[in-house]
């Protein structure tokens, strides 16, 4: 194989790690011009040149070099490296290593397929990456999105959960409008703490770039916690979390901020026609002393908030006769 030249392709020592790693995987060694401690022509190649000369550029492999260390992370140099890194720390992370990891160079979402390209994996590389880390219990998909587009701005962060396939037959998604997802972003998650502005500070702040060191530092610690949040309140099939945040029973020090779409829905899905009559008369009275700049803004808003209150009474009859109904909800009083 003729490698001239090809280490500046490699982008430095990337392709000097593969020799290196290959030799240590294998055993076998090989030819390369650049050196000339093989000696000339056909002759063998000494025991132990391949990798003496290989070591002299990077320290041999140990278990420590391949631990995500948060104090000492170094920003990626480039998209690829940032990759490495997304890798890295989804093998031990306590939660995402137990997740299904997909990154591809292109945008791709298994829940909304609106969009997609066929076959992913062999987009062309474009600069960016979309990593997807997946899972599926009991009929829930579970989707966590992280784009990154360059090192200098922060990557942006989203999650998701289906739960169609959780509660309506396959023979009877055919009468769904829309499927039932679930979305949760970081902007969902508050504390009582209010900001300038009198609004309720974020909990996990994730605004940090990617090309400095304080900077990747403090986005990890608070991905960290992120995830963490999640998968420990709603991973493994667990609803009766997320069903509390709807009749408004939170965790400790925190505000969950649900749409009242995601209300209805879990109204919905717990056949209780009260809690969804009540959730649609509050909207429908804010709606009335919001100021609109428009009117149709308003007429908007209102159009929406009818529909989905059709939408999710039908959505009762449905659940009912699949008999898949989450059980009736039990207040807690704080």
């Amino acid at each position: 194989m003729e490698i001239e030249n090809f280490d500046i392709l490699a982008q430095g020592d990337t392709l000097y790690r593969v020799f290196y790693e290959a030799v240590q995987a294998s055993g076998v060694g090989f030819y390369e011009p650049y050196f000339s401690v093989w000696g000339i022509g056909n002759s063998q190649i000494p025991v132990g040149a391949v990798e003496g000369v290989l070591t002299s550029f990077f320290k041999p492999l140990t278990t420590d070099s391949q631990i995500f260390n948060l104090e000492n992370i170094e920003p990626p140099r480039n998209i690829k490296k940032a990759e490495e890194l997304v890798r890295l720390w989804a093998t031990q992370h306590p939660y995402a290593k137990n997740l299904k990891l997909h990154i591809y160079n292109t945008g791709h979402d298994f829940i909304n397929l609106h969009g997609n390209i066929e076959n992913p994996e062999l987009a062309p590389d474009k600069g960016y990456r979309m990593c997807l880390f997946v899972d599926e219990v009991t009929g829930i998909f579970y989707q966590l999105q992280m784009l990154l587009t360059s090192m200098s701005t922060n990557p942006m962060v989203s999650f998701a959960m289906d739960l169609t396939n959780h509660f309506i037959p396959q023979d009877k998604q055919n009468l769904l409008k829309y499927k039932l997802i679930f979305r949760f972003n970081p902007q969902g998650i508050r504390t009582h703490f209010l900001n300038k502005s009198g609004k309720n500070t974020l909990k996990y702040l994730l605004t940090d770039s990617w090309d400095g060191k304080s900077y990747i530092r403090k986005f990890f610690s608070e991905f960290n916690g992120y995830v963490s949040f999640i998968f420990s309140h709603l991973g493994n099939g667990n609803l009766k979390t997320l069903q509390a945040w709807a009749y408004g029973d939170m965790p400790d020090d925190t505000i969950i901020q649900l749409s009242y779409q995601d209300k209805m829905m879990i109204y919905a899905l717990s056949l209780d026609q009260d809690s969804l009559s009540e959730c649609y008369e509050t909207y429908k009275d804010e709606c009335s002393k919001k100021e609109y700049e428009k009117q149709e803004y308003y007429d908007k808003a209102l159009s929406d908030l009818e529909y989905n209150y059709s939408l999710y009474q039908g959505m009762i009859a449905l659940i009912r006769e699949a008999g898949t109904a989450l059980p009736p909800y039990q207040k807690v009083n704080k």
